[in-house]
């Protein structure tokens, strides 16, 4: 605890560190150093704007006066000459002009001359405290054209993009930097991804030329020689104790392109199968045997393994362990005296440890016991048991919300773990307390009980639930589905309601429910996606029969695609759909109004601040709805790394009777945004004009939120 006050008292004195950074404020001398000590050397920029001058500064004053000391070298000028023109040069300024300064700790100043060549005669003067360069950059050169000649492996707009890096429509010269390191890094990485595609014996050669202008522009004119694909035909295992080792691991290499990573390939999977043996010293060398052939060149590859001897497990032992169970660590480790020794398997284990939230660090290591065993030994770091944090969010609706988050792990030395979290925002109050026990059942089913309550200002009334939840949960494997299921209590309730007669209910609900979920994602990245996609189904049933006072079922699925159009170009694509039931219920018993549907928000139909987008009656009260189907279709355009801009489309179709599903009612809406990357997902600043608004409907509507919106 004491650890995370101390962070946070750190990070409340960033803003001030940033100020004194970025503006190259310092302290006053009185209170940085006493007043007899002479002040540091530095080194005064001019010309590369006030940024460009202050990070150059800062530069120079790491790399030529390190020790900050008062006065400098006699070399100190030539140093940050040398340092000034590698920078400008990476930055594509080739033929700059400087005019340096040098002035003594007597007063008086030399002034010379250079350019990109350093040819001049540098001042070599004792007692230098400061150094100045004005600096006229000149032209800024950068790579305007690409031509190849010979590449035939490679489309060449993928071949292009290793030389123009262009990022977002915001490219221009910035991104395409013309120096010797800028062709050399295409040039290399051109020749890297053809050797990976098998064509071992390939060579690029780049030359450049200027062309007539615009002033900078330059031309790269890349010859390719590609030579033959080498393609592996065979492998073969030469093994000199002729060991018993399965060697089909190493066939899945027949048929794919002979390269410097696929023979690092054939030999790590020739040790794992060696190491499942318990030849934990085992080595292994590929070498590749081309016979060439009028079309690709043939390779047998050989692997080559010196399995060393075999070695089994002696003692285990466990050190770092103070407040955790060894029932609790040895459930996890699953390995036992006289096994084969296994690195593969300790590995698994070690990782096994590592989920836990119990340690921070979880390492291994073996000594030889005898000739034929070896002790192993896990050393632990135990997390410290306390752990806070402060949350901070925004969304159009709710707008700021704040709070604070506190964890407690390895409670009673088994690895369980609390949390409780409050958040206020300027619509809602919430708080819940979760308990969790890893792997309750198993090696990846997790078990928790959740006790949780939310106040919230909906679009028409003041939703009220508290309740408690007790579930289950289950991984399968590393990138297969996400399998739920649970028990929930709760009271419902709706206060100050005003929305329309159809929706009416009574208020003080309890609900008991049981609630079933998938959820399958193989998206590259949760808070950014660009590439995959996401399917979930999410079921609820309540019944008086399982201790409620409600009859209902709830059904919500969805799915959402992202796909890549270019390398700065992305579609993405969300559909959802919902209903909710009242089968076992009196016909004409409503469902409780909080688990009835309000579209409209953000992350919903953007036309819409959220729940504006719900089912109104004749006299234009909100209703909620039954069923819903939105559909969301984006196309985001990078500008730059951070910055992409969004065209969106919206459409909804909703009905407040089920009997009119999938919707009696269309809404759609289109905008522009703008959104910003962070890591914890994009800033996202938004527009969206209603196509067919009803009466009483906004015309459209701004929103500025934090977070992917599906």
């Amino acid at each position: 605890m004491r650890r995370n006050l101390k962070q946070l008292l750190c990070i409340a004195a960033l803003p001030a560190a940033f100020l004194f950074s970025a503006f190259g404020l310092q302290p006053s001398a009185a209170a940085a150093a006493p007043a007899d000590t002479p002040p540091v050397a530095k080194f005064d920029i001019s010309g590369l704007g006030l940024l460009g001058n202050r990070s150059m500064s800062r530069t120079m004053q790491d790399f030529v006066n390190p020790g900050k000391v008062a006065h400098l070298s006699d070399d100190a000028a030539e140093n940050a000459a040398f340092v000034l023109i590698s920078e400008l040069e990476d930055d594509g300024y080739l033929h700059p002009k400087i005019t340096g300064f040098v002035t003594r700790l007597d007063g008086t100043q030399t002034t010379f001359q250079f350019n990109e060549t350093l040819d001049t005669a540098f001042p070599r003067k004792p007692g230098t405290n400061i150094v100045a360069f004005d600096v006229e950059r000149g032209v800024k050169f950068y790579i305007a054209e690409v031509h190849f000649e010979g590449l035939n492996a490679l489309e060449q707009k993928a071949a292009t993009a290793f030389f123009k890096p262009a990022y977002g429509l915001w490219n221009g010269a910035r991104a395409n930097v013309f120096s010797e390191a800028a062709v050399r890094r295409g040039r290399n990485s051109l020749h890297d991804a053809l050797l990976l595609r098998g064509y071992v014996t390939a060579r690029v050669e780049v030359s450049s030329s200027a062309l007539a202008k615009p002033a900078g522009a330059m031309r790269l004119d890349v010859k390719v020689s590609e030579g033959p694909r080498w393609i592996i035909s065979s492998v073969q295992l030469l093994d000199t104790q002729k060991t018993d080792v399965d060697a089909a691991p190493l066939q899945k290499f027949v048929g794919e392109p002979w390269s410097e990573a696929t023979r690092q390939d054939a030999s790590v999977a020739a040790r794992r199968a060696y190491y499942r043996k318990g030849y934990p010293d085992v080595s292994a060398r590929t070498t590749p045997t081309p016979t060439p052939s009028t079309g690709d060149t043939q390779v047998a590859a050989t692997v080559e393994v010196q399995p060393g001897p075999f070695i089994k497990i002696g003692e285990i032992r466990y050190e770092g362990n103070d407040r955790t169970r060894l029932s609790v660590i040895k459930r996890r480790v699953r390995l036992d005296p006289g096994d084969p020794l296994d690195p593969t398997a300790l590995e698994r284990a070690r990782l096994r440890l590592g989920r836990l939230s119990a340690f921070s660090s979880v390492e291994t290591s073996t000594e030889p016991a005898t000739d034929d065993t070896r002790n192993v030994t896990f050393t632990l770091r135990e997390a410290d048991p306390w752990d806070a944090s402060l949350l901070f969010g925004y969304g159009s609706y709710e707008q700021f919300r704040g709070g604070i988050e506190a964890r407690r792990s390895n409670l009673w030395g088994r690895a369980h773990q609390d949390r409780i979290m409050v958040v206020q925002s300027m619509k809602s109050s919430r708080g819940d307390y979760t308990y969790t026990v890893p792997e309750l059942f198993g090696e990846t089913i997790d078990g928790s009980a959740r006790l949780f309550g939310l106040r919230r200002e909906e679009i028409a009334f003041d939703r009220v639930e508290y309740g408690g939840t007790a579930q289950l949960r289950k991984k399968i494997g590393v990138r297969g589905p996400e399998l739920s299921g649970g028990y929930t209590l709760e009271t419902l309730s709706d206060q100050n309601n005003t929305l329309g007669s159809e929706s009416e209910t009574s208020s003080d609900v309890l609900s008991s429910s049981i609630n079933l979920g998938i959820a399958f994602d193989r998206r590259d990245q949760t808070l950014n996606p660009r590439k995959g996609y996401r399917l979930y189904l999410q079921t609820e049933y309540a019944s008086q029969k399982l201790g409620g006072e409600v009859d209902f079922q709830r059904v919500e699925w969805g799915a959402a695609w992202h796909q890549p159009l270019s390398t700065d170009r992305w579609i993405h694509v969300g559909l959802a759909q919902a209903a909710v039931f009242t089968s076992g219920a009196d016909p004409y018993t409503p469902p409780p109004v909080n688990k009835l549907y309000y579209p409209g928000g953000d992350n919903s139909l953007r036309g819409y601040s959220e729940g504006e987008a719900s089912p109104r009656d004749a006299d234009g009260s909100f209703l909620g709805a039954k069923t819903y189907t939105l559909l969301n279709i984006e196309l985001e355009q990078a500008l730059t790394q951070q910055w992409s801009t969004i065209l969106f489309f919206d459409w909804l179709t909703e009905s407040a009777r089920l009997g009119d599903y999938p919707g009696d009612v269309q809404l759609s809406s289109i905008g522009l945004g703008l959104r910003y990357n962070t890591i914890v997902g994009p800033i996202r600043v938004e527009y969206a004009r209603n196509l067919d608004p009803r009466p009483h409907d906004p015309g459209g509507s701004w929103h500025l939120s934090i977070g992917y919106p599906f």
